[in-house]
């Protein structure tokens, strides 16, 4: 049975009394040069997005209408784009195509208009309906012409009819981000014609009292739905026994919200079997003028403040108003200010902190950019635990015994692989650059090609470009590329060859075992030739193993009787650290006469032992062996060798069966026959089975590149519009559809528009003025070359276009432990301006980001971050003053205990109280006169010190900040594209690259 999801999206009005110019669509694809039966048509025009793209400052060139213009927000959840692994793009959900508008004047419907979002008006047609010019791919359209279409119409309802033929709509369904502009359904030039309406029957204020507009959007084909398709793909078969019907609801609704954040109620669905939802979009706008209906908002004046990142310059821009305000100077404000955002980095820091303070400030300027791929060995569990440097408990699944020690072969292949990989990266790196090279050149040469000036007296020689870009540009790349894919295969026939030593290396065995034993579980089958001496204790080892055999140090040992002679011996063994009694001992031998000074203990090991190994890691055998090279309090491989094969009998925790015991744990041990080699004694240290080495990637060292500056505006009409990324969870609710989905005529679309009876909701507004939006900057920024050793005049003493060789410490100095160049006071700029442009979207972030670190470092306060109290006063008024502390301290907890979310957070409702309570936080500074009792000391609490010392307290301006933010609005954002342009590059959306045969 199929179903409808009410959506509640927002719905916005202009009023128009006359036609206004505003800005245009970002790109106008009708001026694309292209050819037809009537001829080529701007023939003129270079086939680059310079031709298509709007000019900043430039760009009113749209008329809008008179009248009343509509433009709906989409849903957030079908905005945001997600990553298609099998594509290797970004994806985005397809969207509502199809749009009924209902115009009600005095609570009586007058009009109904049917929006036809994919709808193709045919070519060579005049665009008399003002549709947006959407770009086509002729390649992928036969039968098309030029190479843009217009897109959308608004029809009648009386006109529309559900059964359209698909050779006049878009055959790829319609994104939120169209042809790839990421504001194409939120800015109303771009998509006026798709996601908006316009309603030529007013054209005075007075027309609009008791107007109102009701919105329903849904898809025309439902295998676009992306709803419909999620709960499709729920395999509710696999909830199965009691009560399965309420789980099987419960899954649904979990899945809905997980993808969509859009809740369905605490009612449970009552056919979840045959549940199948489909989206319907809604809102309605009720007009109630009152007054004047222009918005003052948008005449507010606005401040600024710029950074290397939004959080930088709010807190430059805090920093100001705190200043004004009497609250100290700018640049201690804006460190402290910076210092919070920072407080999860530097929290843990001891030592250094200015510095490091310092330092992350720099490094926040910065981006990381990976450094290519890096090939790793690693020691991964093989069963459901792995062995632990501590020997504690761990949930992490890849602690292992010790360092990955290779043996030589496999340490050699690993630096062959990487050093390869190394080749392959800047290979890579280099085609992404001869490519982009060549996308430059080829720009260039369009741009020749249709010189904007015709009149020049050195017009460019077009096919000198020409052969310059078949010569060394496509030459270049497809030299780059064959390189590219040999290097390849060589990393692909290297990492194969160490996968097959590796996996060789994990299954081999050491072939000179004579005798082995595990002490690994408390059911294990003893060896006959073991001894113990006592009961053994069997203590919990996990992650290491399931179980190991305990030494308790004071009357255990283990006697192992060797069934025929040996020549090394290896154990896992955890010693235990601080063992100061007697000489303990280890390892022993005896009954053997030829085996003399064979121990292991705290004296010494014996040079009996001419090759010792820890943990894969021969000891120096030009140094005396000494207890203090094998590692206590851990999980520790210990692999001994003698000189010549010996018999006897072997004593482990103790050198014989009555003295010098050792305190610790076995969880393993093995004899052998004959000495090991290095592959074998790694081999061998994995005689517990508990992990295999494998070949894993990595990233490899980061590069860094600057960010670009961050713009701040700060104001009243600076408000974030809530029309984007505000949905939070999204209550909706659900109707029977009863067969009508899609909607196939009038009469059904009326009664699917019944259905809506939730009425407080976003999807209601009321419009009593122009709205505002603040959503976009456009910018244009100039930069002025320094003038000493610059590269702008040809001649600058014959070096040139080059820079002099001085240029950087002439201008510039690097203080000692500073983090940024500065420029020297003699440091004068060249009247050469640059301007630079660009558009960026702007967002509310810095401001959430402030409060959310201001939150953090509320929620980690402890007593002693608070504590004030001078080292000169008396016992009993210290005591004293702990007792009022800790009393003021819970009290202050308490204000930031949020009940409904459940955690400790500051919001604008109790920000008043919180700070009230911390200017009563008692304080005892200077001592008190003999005699004078604590309740007469001074000053008392904290808004009783002086406004300097107030001031120098992080928390307490921190609270000031939060103050001043949350009284205020900010937008920002990054320049997008202003590095690029310093390195000669515009970074604006581009077309494809495309040769016309123009006749």
């Amino acid at each position: 049975m199929s179903h409808i999801l009410f959506v509640p999206i927002h719905l916005d009005a202009l009023f128009l009394s006359k036609n206004k110019q505003v800005i245009a669509a970002k790109a106008d694809f009708t001026r694309l040069p292209y050819r037809s039966d009537a001829g080529d048509r701007n023939s003129n025009t270079p086939h680059i997005s310079e031709s298509v793209l709007e000019e900043e400052f430039e760009n009113q060139n749209l008329t809008l209408k008179a009248g009343v213009h509509l433009h709906w927000a989409l849903p957030d959840a079908l905005t945001h784009g997600y990553y298609d692994k099998d594509a290797d793009r970004i994806q985005h959900l397809a969207i509502p195509n199809r749009w009924l508008v209902t115009r009600t004047q005095q609570g009586r419907s007058t009009k109904r208009w049917v929006i036809e979002s994919d709808y193709k008006h045919p070519e060579g047609v005049p665009n008399t309906y003002g549709a947006i010019a959407y770009p086509v791919d002729l390649l992928q359209n036969e039968n098309a012409e030029q190479p843009f279409c217009y897109l959308g119409r608004q029809i009648h309802i009386d006109q529309w009819h559900a059964n359209n033929t698909t050779d006049n709509y878009l055959q790829e369904a319609l994104t939120a981000v169209g042809y790839g502009e990421p504001t194409f359904a939120a800015f109303y030039p771009n998509c006026h014609s798709v996601l908006g309406c316009h309603d030529a029957g007013y054209s005075k204020k007075g027309q609009l009292e008791g107007l109102q507009y009701d919105l329903l959007g849904w898809y025309a084909d439902e295998a676009n739905d992306p709803l419909y398709e999620l709960v499709r793909g729920i395999d509710l078969s696999k909830i199965t026994g009691g009560d399965a019907m309420t789980r099987r609801s419960a899954a649904i609704k979990e899945a809905i919200q997980e993808k969509f954040h859009w809740t369905l109620g605490e009612e449970a669905i009552a056919d979840p079997d045959n549940f199948a939802p489909h989206i319907f979009c809604h809102a309605q706008l009720q007009f109630q003028p009152s007054g004047s209906i222009a918005n003052p908002t948008k005449d507010e004046p606005v401040r600024i403040a710029m950074g290397n990142t939004p959080t930088e310059a709010l807190s430059a821009y805090l920093a100001k108003e705190m200043e004004e305000e009497g609250h100290g100077q700018k640049q201690p404000i804006e460190e402290q200010l910076e210092a919070v955002h920072l407080f999860k980095e530097l929290s843990n820091k001891k030592l250094d902190i200015a510095a490091k303070f310092k330092e992350a400030v720099h490094r926040k300027g910065f981006t990381a950019v990976s450094g290519g791929t890096l090939w790793k060995v690693t020691a991964k569990n093989n069963q459901s635990s792995v062995p632990n440097p501590t020997g504690r408990p761990t949930k992490d699944p890849h602690v292992h015994a010790s360092q990955v020690t290779l043996p030589e072969a496999l340490s050699h292949s690993l630096n062959e692989l990487n050093g390869a990989q190394q080749k392959l990266d800047r290979k890579r790196e280099e085609v992404i650059s001869l490519r982009g090279q060549l996308y430059s050149d080829w720009y260039r040469y369009m741009l020749a090609a249709y010189p904007p000036d015709e009149g020049q007296s050195h017009p460019p020689n077009i096919e000198a470009i020409k052969l310059y870009i078949e010569a060394r540009g496509i030459e270049d790349i497809d030299k780059a590329i064959k390189t590219c894919k040999g290097q390849e295969e060589n990393v692909t026939r290297k990492r194969a060859l160490l996968s097959d030593a590796i996996r060789a290396f994990n299954e081999s065995e050491v072939s000179a075992t004579a005798f082995f034993q595990l002490f690994d579980q408390d059911t294990v089958q003893i060896n006959s030739h073991i001894t113990f001496n006592g009961t053994p204790v069997w203590a919990d080892n996990l992650p290491f193993s399931e179980k190991a055999l305990e030494a308790n140090g004071t009357d255990f040992w283990i006697e192992v009787a060797q069934p025929e002679p040996i020549q090394a011996i290896s154990l896992w063994v955890y010693i235990a650290g601080g063992q100061s009694i007697g000489d303990t001992c280890l390892l022993n031998l005896t009954g053997d006469p030829a085996v003399t000074d064979a121990k292991v203990a705290r004296s010494g090991i014996g040079a009996f032992w001419r090759s010792v190994h820890v943990n894969g890691v021969r000891l120096d055998p030009y140094l005396d062996l000494d207890w203090l090279d094998i590692p206590k309090d851990r999980w520790t491989h210990l692999y001994l060798e003698a000189e010549k094969p010996f018999s006897g009998t072997v004593h482990l925790m103790s050198e014989n069966r009555t003295d010098h015991f050792t305190k610790g744990k076995l969880a393993g041990v093995r004899f052998f026959s004959d000495p090991l080699s290095e592959d074998e004694i790694f081999a061998d240290m994995n005689m517990l089975g508990q992990h295999r080495y494998e070949l894993q990637v990595a990233t490899a060292g980061r590069y860094w590149q600057p960010n670009e500056p961050v713009v701040l505006l700060a104001g009243e009409g600076m408000q974030a519009t809530k029309r984007h990324g505000s949905d939070g969870l999204l209550a909706c609710h659900v109707a029977e559809a009863n067969g009508m989905v899609p909607p196939a005529d009038p009469a059904q679309l009326t009664t699917i528009r019944s259905k809506i009876t939730v009425s407080d909701s976003i999807a209601f507004s009321t419009w009593e003025q122009q709205p505002w939006h603040p959503f976009m900057l456009e910018w244009k920024a100039e930069v002025f070359p320094i003038s000493y050793g610059n590269n702008i005049n040809q001649h600058n003493d014959g070096k040139g276009r080059n820079y002099d060789p001085d240029f950087i410490n002439h201008n510039f100095e690097l203080v000692e432990n500073a983090t940024e160049l500065n420029p020297r006071t003699t440091t004068r700029t060249a009247k050469a301006v640059s301007i630079y442009s660009g558009t960026s979207i702007l967002t509310p972030h810095a401001k959430l980001g402030l409060i959310h670190a201001i939150n953090t470092l509320l929620e980690n306060l402890t007593p002693s971050d608070l504590y004030q109290i001078t080292p000169d006063a008396p016992d009993v008024h210290r005591q004293q003053y702990s007792d009022d502390f800790k009393v003021w301290f819970k009290e202050l907890k308490d204000i930031l205990w949020n009940e409904e979310a459940k955690k400790e957070e500051l919001t604008a409702d109790n920000l008043e109280d919180f700070k009230k309570k911390y200017e009563e936080k008692p304080v005892y500074l200077g001592a008190v006169p003999k005699g004078v009792p604590y309740e007469g000391r001074h000053p008392k609490f904290f808004e009783d010190l002086s406004q300097e010392d107030q001031d120098k307290n992080t928390v307490y301006r921190a609270l000031l900040a939060y103050g001043q933010a949350q009284d205020s609005h900010f937008l920002a954002q990054s320049l997008g594209g202003f590095n690029a342009g310093l390195l000669m590059h515009r970074q604006r959306m581009q077309l494809p690259i495309a040769e016309l045969e123009l006749r």
